[in-house]
């Protein structure tokens, strides 16, 4: 008899991250620790046929992730603070190049994979560079470009965005396919997802 008991929190999470892996997704990662970062990106890329760190903080060996074996690491430069071209709000031509990148970045991998385009993983570590200035408009289209060459392709899509929960611009958050909300506690990172097609928000558990 099937039982009215939700399953534990390990268990939604581990339901909901099956889908999403199944039909493609992406998934913004957000909380102010940088250590709890560092550790949920290491383990969304383990054991991926075809995984893809891209860098826009500029700290080579912060996550520990070696070049060799299945992860690419790709070093893209952060926008520069001035003033905008044209009278558009800094980040907004960014965000687009930006966009460009992970799309072909996503392309590549899934064309050396293409007997099992499901291994493929994406994690972009820090939006951060590229929220300050940019409109909303810019925002969502960014999220919802990314999110539709991922499930184009069967892809996962790890959009880390190192800031509290309440600075999350709504684009962002109201975009993403989930919200995995990250802190630091002093046996290690902890994680709560947040899924808004089943409006559950799960407990804290271990990344």
């Amino acid at each position: 008899m099937k039982s009215n008991h939700p399953p534990p929190p390990s268990g939604v999470v581990s339901q909901a991250l099956a889908e999403f892996k199944r039909r493609g997704s992406v998934l913004l990662v957000a909380g102010p620790a940088a250590d709890a970062h560092a550790e949920f990106r290491r383990r969304s890329l383990a054991g991926t046929d075809s995984g893809v760190l891209v860098r826009t903080d500029g700290r080579s060996n912060q996550d520990g992730v070696s070049v060799g074996g299945d992860v690419r690491i790709v070093d893209v430069p952060a926008p520069v603070r001035g003033a905008a071209a044209a009278g558009e709000p800094i980040g907004t031509t960014s965000l687009v190049e930006l966009n460009g990148t992970v799309r072909r970045l996503i392309e590549t991998a899934t064309a050396s994979v293409s007997d099992d385009p499901s291994g493929v993983r994406l994690a972009l570590d820090s939006l951060r560079p590229y929220v300050d200035g940019a409109t909303d408009q810019a925002l969502r289209s960014f999220l919802a470009d990314v999110g539709s060459v991922a499930r184009d392709h069967g892809a996962v899509v790890y959009i880390h965005l190192p800031a509290p929960i309440d600075a999350v611009p709504s684009a962002l958050s109201e975009t993403a396919d989930a919200v995995v909300e990250l802190r630091s506690e002093p046996d290690g990172g902890v994680q709560r997802w947040r899924l808004p097609d089943e409006a559950v928000t799960t407990e804290w558990i271990e990344i």
